[in-house]
């Protein structure tokens, strides 16, 4: 009896924690939505597969510009040996971490091998105070 109840007090809390509630977004943030992209593939003990790094970010930040807006700057390297065009896009919020009305609209680009390029994006509106970058493959 003890037993059962204990397998459906487990079972409460194993449905609870795998519920669908919604995932919030990490403020000022580069995220790889392709995960392709900056995914390690690992070799298993018989594969002799090597891991895969196309793309890295290695530094990204945020400025307050005199018109209000918030400029926000990203360098992506490119560790392959062929060159990459991918899609970025800003998404901006307030200080409520309200996302801007204004929609991120993605920019193409190209990073020539084993290279960096930085990207840069403006906000449309003022007194943005957080962004989130996407960077996704080209479709």
């Amino acid at each position: 009896m003890k037993l059962a109840k204990h397998l459906t007090v487990i079972s409460v809390l194993l449905l609870a924690a795998c519920s669908t509630a919604p995932v919030a977004h990490k403020m000022n943030s580069v995220v790889f939505v392709d995960k392709s992209l900056n995914f390690v593939k690992n070799g298993g003990f018989v594969s002799n597969e090597v891991n895969v790094i196309k793309l890295t970010v290695d530094k990204h930040g945020s400025k307050a510009l005199p018109s209000g807006s918030m400029e926000v700057w990203a360098v992506i390297k490119n560790h392959t040996d062929y060159d990459q065009e991918i899609q970025v896009g800003t998404q901006f919020y307030d200080i409520d971490q309200a996302p801007s009305e204004f929609e991120a609209v993605q920019q193409r680009m190209f990073i020539t091998k084993n290279s960096t390029k930085t990207y840069r994006q403006t906000s449309v509106k003022q007194n943005m105070k957080f962004y989130r970058v996407e960077i996704n493959g080209v479709k």
